[in-house]
């Protein structure tokens, strides 16, 4: 008795095999077996996939009778996708970023792309290989995936990319300050002149467009 993959021996019964191999044949007399010698295969991979046939020796004639019955063996596989860009992580204000899942080996090819602010997915950006952020500001700084899945690996077992992050690059007199409520701040420069500094802070409850790290200046 001996198996075949792709036309070629990869376990024959009687031989032992060698100590790489991940092939080898069942014992027939084992409870459950029914007489029947099965190939084994431990630790699928993607290689493993293809044609495989079984035969045995005919000791009436010293040949051998090889099954015309073909079992052919498909491996789904998946391989993480890699996200880059190819512009700074430092991100002026205002600017465009362009950000790619790139799509690595699979079978079958993936049939779902998936990108993620953070932990929080982003609905309008589903299935597209790019993700693009037009005027880039406060809110957009954060990290930044992708994940993918296909007919053989899906839901907890999709693969997800590498992180980006980007943060919003600080001018040089741009100043970020986060409070609960306006404050007015005095300082007297001296007996006639008077500075009055006015420094707004807001809540994401006052809709703040920059998730509540709003600055008005006087």
């Amino acid at each position: 008795m001996y198996w075949n993959k792709n036309g070629t021996p990869i376990a024959i019964k009687g031989e032992t095999p060698d100590s790489t191999s991940r092939y080898w044949l069942s014992d027939p007399t084992l409870i459950g077996n029914a007489g029947n010698v099965s190939l084994v295969i431990e630790n699928v991979t993607r290689w493993d996939a293809g044609s495989y046939t079984c035969g045995v020796n005919d000791e009436s004639t010293g040949g051998v009778i090889i099954r015309k019955d073909v079992c052919e063996l498909t491996v789904y596989y998946l391989d993480k996708p890699t996200l880059s860009t190819l512009g700074p992580l430092e991100v002026a204000r205002g600017s465009k970023v362009e950000m790619s899942c790139v799509l690595n080996e699979a079978f079958p090819t993936p049939i779902k792309i998936t990108w993620f602010y953070g932990n929080m997915m982003l609905e309008e950006n589903q299935n597209d290989t790019v993700l693009e952020i037009g005027l880039f500001n406060e809110s957009d700084a954060g990290n930044y995936s992708c994940k993918v899945e296909n007919g053989g690996l899906f839901g907890e077992n999709g693969k997800p990319s590498n992180y980006l992050t980007f943060w919003l690059k600080k001018g040089p007199i741009e100043k970020e300050a986060v409070a609960k409520n306006q404050t007015n701040i005095s300082t007297t420069v001296n007996s006639s002149t008077t500075t009055v500094a006015v420094l707004k802070f807001v809540t994401e409850s006052d809709a703040c467009p920059h998730k509540g790290r709003c600055i008005q200046t006087k």
